[in-house]
């Protein structure tokens, strides 16, 4: 139960929220951000940063041995940082965000800067695991960490499977900020309320360690043991190795005889990892649309506070199948589409935000996408991490999978391929310009557009450059590949067909604006929306125009579901027509909630995408929504 005490504690962080939108008005976001609702860098000090660093999107894949050196499973560890006030407000559950106002905000007499000025000295982390055994059960575990001037404090666990957020009062010291050997430290208070523990750390040793990730010349050993004094108590000790640069290399388990229960070894390889099960018929189709329900399936803000969506959502033939989202938070979610509300299954959190739709390789049971923090990211289909590779700019393409190769663009120039299993880099090509068009493949070619105005094709697998097209302008929408006939839209509002083998011009239709979407390419048409919110319909063979509407405003990619086409307005409304231009079916988002939910903002960013006999669309509002039987 929260006490009066600490509700006005919340209520005087919520008041400053408030606060902080006329501040962001006034001064600006950039500058308003900057100070003083984020930390200060190194609160934790210089010896903490250099051995155990916080860094956000940090992610790695640990194999998990037993005593005999067997391997027991996975796991999967992935680090967020929560900027303080949101952090505070949002982000942290419930439980935590209590411990955290109840231990470092100043009493309720406090004023309002007073209230705030304690934000900037701490620093918010969620420390997010997910362990698979070697059979492929999952167990998912959360816990929530403080960095500030005495060092790092764990505040609490949530664990899964139970729903049920463990909080240890006072928080557990984790590490000193003066970490060195022959240190000690300890905490004592509550745990879950209700029963008494004792947490000891010590610094044992420093010097070079010899681990799976090679060799470290610059590493802590320290050692920590935590009695929950029940009856009998019960104990648990670790030993983590904690190296320069790099974190925790390494940790081993104990029993209270001193015995090695379990050792965690970075850098395991997912070969060995149990397959994820897949349906066995997922080219399920939307039909018959007079028996199609819209309804909300999802909501991306998971703890409030206002995000957008930021990719289109993209359904997955797992079984159980799921439904991807993101949002500017940086996490990538994985809904349950099971049923018509979906919950959520794992969510995954990267250094920036995702603007990479997710590409999925079925034979692999692997995700690929990029992010804003320059990477992109190889996830297992149940949410574990296997890799990333680092380029020199934002990643928004939509990965390609050719073969045992995924082949994206950056916007630092270049096309890349990478081994699709390890990550390794196989070849990569200079453009003229960022490119953040998505590539197609087609037979043995991949084919991208750039900025520098070029639609490019490329050896899918060595790199070789097959032939090029010059575009009359920047090329950002995705490249569609039909029956080996490319179409490719420039941001100068040229659409134009291709021979995709030759690159061989068929035809060229002027859009009359700029088209930064995908085509949609049905039986005999193609379909566009351009930057003038206007759909335009023309015939596939030759590209005449066949009809446009322009009297509603559309936005993002329209769907071609064989022979009829269906896009979203600004309104927030699903229109379903034929080829011939007449309209079929409506339905109307405005219907299926209330304008508090939306703020009266309907519009749709990136169009409607086919997954699993349904619909699914995301919103600006950061709302998932479903259209199907």
């Amino acid at each position: 139960m929260t006490t009066p005490h600490r509700r006005k504690r919340l209520d005087v962080i919520r008041d400053t929220a408030g606060l902080l939108v006329v501040v962001l008005f006034v001064a600006g976001i950039g500058v308003a951000f900057a100070q003083p609702w984020l930390p200060r860098p190194g609160v934790a000090g210089p010896i903490l940063d250099r051995y155990a660093p916080a860094i956000d999107g940090d992610a790695r894949l640990s194999g998990v041995y037993d005593s005999a050196g067997r391997l027991i499973g996975w796991s999967s560890q992935n680090t967020a940082l929560l900027p303080s006030l949101r952090g505070v407000i949002y982000d942290l559950r419930p439980a935590f965000s209590r411990a955290v106002l109840a231990r470092y905000m100043p009493d309720e007499n406090a004023g309002q800067g007073d209230a705030m000025d304690w934000l900037r000295d701490i620093q918010l982390l969620e420390a997010r695991d997910r362990f698979m055994d070697v059979r492929g059960a999952i167990t998912t575990t959360l816990a929530a960490y403080v960095r500030e001037a005495r060092g790092v404090f764990l505040i609490g666990i949530y664990n899964a499977a139970a729903d049920t957020d463990f909080v240890f009062d006072p928080p557990i010291l984790i590490y000193p900020f003066d970490l060195a050997p022959g240190k000690t430290w300890r905490s004592e208070g509550m745990f879950a309320g209700s029963v008494a523990y004792r947490h000891e750390g010590r610094a044992l040793t420093a010097g070079p360690r010899e681990t799976d990730l090679g060799r470290f010349d610059d590493c802590l050993q320290v050692e920590s043991a935590l009695t929950l004094l029940r009856s009998p108590p019960i104990e648990t000790r670790s030993v983590d190795w904690l190296c320069a640069g790099a974190g925790v290399v390494e940790t081993e388990e104990f029993d209270t005889t001193g015995a090695l229960i379990r050792r965690h070894s970075p850098n395991a390889s997912p070969a060995r990892f149990p397959p994820a099960p897949l349906l066995v018929d997922a080219a399920q189709q939307a039909t018959a649309p007079d028996l199609w329900q819209l309804a909300v399936f999802a909501r991306l803000n998971l703890t409030g506070g206002e995000i957008e969506s930021t990719i289109p959502p993209v359904w997955l033939p797992l079984d159980p199948p799921i439904v991807l989202a993101a949002a500017y938070n940086g996490d990538l979610l994985a809904f349950s589409a099971v049923t018509e509300t979906g919950h959520l299954v794992w969510r995954f959190h990267t250094g920036g935000s995702i603007f990479s739709q997710p590409a999925f390789d079925p034979g692999r049971g692997r995700i690929y996408f990029g992010s804003t923090d320059k990477r992109l990211y190889a996830l297992d289909a149940r949410g574990l991490f296997l890799w990333s590779f680092a380029t020199g700019d934002n990643i928004a393409t939509r990965p390609a999978l050719a073969g045992d190769a995924v082949i994206f663009g950056s916007e630092d120039r270049r096309v890349y391929a990478l081994n699709a299993d390890t990550g390794a880099l196989r070849w990569q090509a200079e453009t003229g310009a960022a490119v953040v068009s998505s590539p197609a493949v087609a037979g043995t070619l991949v084919l991208i557009g750039s900025d520098d105005g070029i639609v490019y094709a490329y050896e899918a697998a060595s790199g070789e450059l097959i032939w090029e097209y010059p575009a009359d302008g920047p090329v950002e929408a995705p490249i569609v590949v039909v029956d080996d006939v490319a179409y490719a839209a420039s941001n100068t509002g040229a659409l134009v067909a291709l021979d995709a083998r030759t690159g061989a011009e068929r035809w060229v239709t002027r859009m009359g604006a700029g088209v930064r979407s995908a085509p949609a390419v049905g039986d005999s048409f193609v379909g566009v929306v351009d930057e003038a919110n206007r759909l335009t319909v023309l015939a596939r063979d030759d590209g005449r125009r066949l009809w446009r509407d322009a009297a509603r405003r559309y936005s993002g990619a329209p769907l071609a579901l064989g022979q009829s086409i269906l896009a979203i307005d600004k309104d927030g409304t699903f229109r379903l027509f034929d080829q011939a231009g007449h309209q079929l079916r409506e339905w109307a988002t405005s219907e299926r909630i209330s304008v508090a939910d939306t703020a009266n903002r309907y519009d749709f960013i990136y169009g409607p995408v086919a997954g699993g006999g349904a619909i699914w669309a995301a919103n600006a509002k950061a709302i998932v929504w479903r259209l199907g039987p």
